[in-house]
């Protein structure tokens, strides 16, 4: 029968059977589901608000007063300023007259053509007659029809003596003041919408996909975390960074806009964390434990110092202590093993997504 001696040397376990002398290398092995985490995204992002504009005239006029201030929140409709409005509605007095003038001819030309029409039947009115109160009725009826619209339009310019905010919002800043003239497009105020909130951030194409399928996605500006919701990302890449937007609304509470933070989301692929990679003849890969021997696994998507994917069965056992000095068929024994995620341990492994 053979003596078989155990002799642990320096962290190797010789076994001596008189001629034959195998080296074991101890490792600690894990399961890989207790070692992968969340992949988590990070980056810079802002708060935008396109609803952030100027309120302009559509009148030339006088300004007599401003109805608000710099800090006031408005109503869609609400007034905001009132020009001096007395030309415009003398204008629009005018204009109804000759409107209510014109009616008066008009029905005059009307019962004429009516009268002529009558002559004509019996033989006692000319057809030039006829044809003459036809076109006096016609250029009356075209008259009135033109008049009217001067009237709609002086009406309208009326309306415009009051400036109304277009939206609900803050007012963040007035222009000018009253008693100033203002010629039609000159801006009085600066109006801010309390709904028209994104964020916006700018990602590599790659990353896109990472938001398709991810659990949730934040805005943290500070301690504050404002939960986000994808609503769309632009069809045009930057020709300088190569990079995509991504605009995001608010689910619930609201960043104020102009806020520059961060855009923080968690994908549901799980990753393996950089350090239990290893690299063989130039290849980046991960070493799994095989009975009583290392194999190397390569992964094409391994990045130095990067989390990475991996497409294996959540119970492999990957060599977690030992893996840098073990090679492709290298005898082994197991130390230890785990096969639940530690207490405490992190739970997402987080790329930035400059």
């Amino acid at each position: 029968m053979k003596k078989v001696l155990l002799i642990a040397i320096s962290g190797l376990v010789i076994i001596n059977a008189y001629a034959t002398e195998v080296t074991l290398t101890p490792v600690q092995v894990s399961t890989l589901e207790a070692i992968v985490d969340q992949a988590s995204y990070r980056a810079p992002a802002k708060v935008v608000n396109e609803q952030h504009l100027d309120v302009s005239v559509e009148i030339s006029g006088l300004l007599n007063a401003f109805e608000v201030r710099v800090g006031d929140r408005v109503a869609k409709g609400d007034l905001l300023a009132r020009f001096d409005c007395q030309d415009y509605q003398l204008l629009g007095e005018q204009a109804r007259h000759s409107v209510v003038a014109l009616n008066s001819q008009l029905t005059l030309a009307q019962q004429q053509l009516k009268r002529a029409r009558a002559l004509q039947k019996t033989g006692s009115a000319s057809v030039e007659l006829l044809n003459q109160r036809q076109t006096e009725f016609n250029a009356l009826s075209a008259q009135v029809k033109g008049q009217q619209v001067h009237l709609q339009q002086a009406e309208r310019d009326i309306s415009r003596c009051e400036v109304r905010a277009p939206f609900s919002g803050v007012v963040t800043q007035v222009k000018t003041a009253a008693g100033a003239w203002l010629s039609v497009g000159s801006p009085v105020l600066r109006l801010l919408s309390d709904n028209g909130m994104e964020v916006s951030a700018n990602l590599q194409q790659h990353l896109l996909s990472t938001l398709d399928d991810a659990d949730k996605i934040v805005f943290r500006l500070g301690q504050d975390s404002y939960l986000l919701k994808l609503r769309s990302s632009i069809p045009f890449i930057n020709e300088t960074t190569r990079t995509q937007e991504v605009r995001f609304i608010f689910e619930r509470a609201k960043a104020l806009t102009g806020a520059v933070g961060e855009l923080v989301w968690q994908s549901s692929e799980l990753r393996l964390p950089p350090e239990y990679l290893v690299k063989r003849e130039g290849v980046l890969g991960v070493m799994l434990a095989e009975a009583d021997k290392a194999r190397f696994w390569p992964l094409s998507d391994a990045r130095e110092g990067q989390s990475v994917n991996v497409e294996l069965s959540p119970d492999v056992l990957v060599i977690i202590q030992g893996q840098h000095v073990v090679n492709e068929g290298s005898m082994i024994f197991v130390e230890s093993a785990t096969t639940e995620k530690a207490s405490g341990a992190m739970d997402n492994a987080t790329t930035s997504a400059q």
